[in-house]
This record gives C-alpha cells, sequence and structure tokens, in this order.
C-alpha cells in the first residue's frame, strides 16, 4: 500500500474517498511555501520585527507543525495496523499472543483516559489521582517495553 492509499484509507469518510480537499490544501501549502520564501529572503539576520509579525509568524508555523504532526501520525497508525495484522494473519501462536497484548494495552490505557477524563471533569482530580495515573501509565509503559523486547 503506498502513501496515496494510506491517506485515502486514512482520512476517508462515509466511503467518499475525493471531495478536493487536498488539492485545496496542496494549493494553498504552495502559496504559503512561495510567501515564507519570499520573507525569509527580506527578513535578514538581526532585524528586528515589528511584534504582530513575529506572532504571525509563529502562529503559521505552529498551525502547520500540528497538521503535520498529525497527518504523520495518522500514517504511522495505518502502517502499524497493517503490520499487526500482516502478523495477526500468521498462524504463529507467539504472534497472535502479542497481538492480543497489544488489544489489552490499547484497551487498558483508552480506559484509563476515560477514567481520567470523567475524575477530571466531575471536579474530584487532586495530587493523589496524579500520582496514582502517573504510576499506572508508568507501568503500563513499562509492560509494553518488556512486552516490544521479547518480540524483538
Amino acid at each position: 500500500m503506498d502513501r496515496e492509499d494510506i491517506l485515502n484509507k486514512v482520512f476517508e469518510t462515509n466511503n467518499e474517498k475525493y471531495d478536493h480537499e487536498a488539492d485545496m490544501a496542496r494549493a494553498q501549502l504552495m502559496r504559503t511555501a512561495e510567501n515564507a520564501i519570499k520573507l525569509f529572503k527580506m527578513i535578514k539576520p538581526g532585524d528586528n520585527l515589528e511584534g504582530w509579525t513575529a506572532a504571525k509568524i509563529t502562529k503559521a508555523s505552529d498551525y502547520l507543525q500540528s497538521v503535520t504532526g498529525y497527518m504523520e501520525y495518522e500514517m504511522f497508525k495505518e502502517k502499524e495496523k497493517e503490520h499487526m495484522m500482516s502478523i495477526k494473519d500468521s498462524d504463529d501462536d507467539y504472534h497472535e499472543s502479542l497481538a492480543q497484548k497489544l488489544d489489552k494495552y490499547q484497551r487498558q490505557t483508552r480506559d484509563l483516559d476515560d477514567l481520567e477524563s470523567s475524575i477530571r471533569k466531575s471536579g474530584q482530580w487532586n495530587d493523589e489521582f496524579e500520582k496514582k495515573f502517573k504510576s499506572r501509565r508508568q507501568q503500563m509503559a513499562y509492560d509494553k517495553i518488556k512486552a516490544k523486547a521479547k518480540y524483538e
């Protein structure tokens, strides 16, 4: 599966694979890149910028980094899912066990996130909960590392 197939799979909604959003985004990104290059050439090292101009550049950079991070994560997640499915399709009991452990870990993580969210919303969140949740998340991360080390 190539990059475009992954993106289509990740971002498809209601079986609509193509909605022209990507074309518009690509055109906007091209204009953004052109403007960024122009600004880069205009601003010399040591120049003083008005505060609002620096703030706009920072905001644009932050927005682009957010989208880039999200899309990279979605692509990574899809590739990992495919990888796990290929492992799961094998008849190897060991790999099946690892897939089950990963599913269990993901369920535990979601459950822990849901529990934390509900406690925070109820206004009962305190330092004691913070310590317990931090400890549990550390233990879960340690368990995941151990399982991954066994796999490799």
